[in-house]
């Protein structure tokens, strides 16, 4: 079940959601009138069994997210040789990695601060993500950091 969780601060407001730790929208104070510079896809609240066929990272997608690793799970057919990646065999098998289509877990909310983690199944190069979205006190700003743990190059 995807949660939602409000980051507020002194110059603006978020929501980070649990699927993806997706970041969206966020709402920025800019003197009289606030932004809200972050995509949301007009599909974003729908529901039903062909919704939830979809991809984790399709489902509702929103503003910004981690992706690790990046990419697809497979090279698309008919690439030039020198485009063809150097292991055929998939890191992940989907697309833009486990931490874009599942759920994070909340490790920490604080004032102007929400902290998540996930972690990869046992069998995967990487270990864990932790990542942190907190509002810049004074300032329209975010700043998000992630920390990548690897179990193995």
């Amino acid at each position: 079940m995807n949660k939602i969780h409000s980051l507020n601060w002194d110059c603006g407001r978020a929501e980070v959601q649990s699927l993806a730790a997706m970041l969206g929208p966020v709402y920025f104070k800019l003197g009289a009138r606030e932004v809200q510079p972050f995509a949301i896809m007009p599909w974003g609240d729908d529901t039903g069994p062909k919704h939830d066929a979809l991809p984790g990272i399709l489902q509702r997608t929103r503003g910004e997210w981690p992706c690790v690793p990046f990419g697809a799970p497979k090279a698309p057919a008919g690439l030039p040789v020198h485009w063809q990646p150097p292991k055929p065999e998939p890191v992940c098998a989907e697309f833009h990695g486990y931490s874009a289509n599942n759920h994070w877990d909340l490790l920490d909310k604080s004032e102007g601060s929400l902290r998540f983690g996930i972690t990869y199944p046992e069998n995967h190069p990487i270990e864990r993500l932790e990542r942190e979205v907190m509002g810049v006190a004074g300032k329209p700003e975010l700043r998000c950091t992630l920390t990548i743990i690897a179990r193995r190059n």
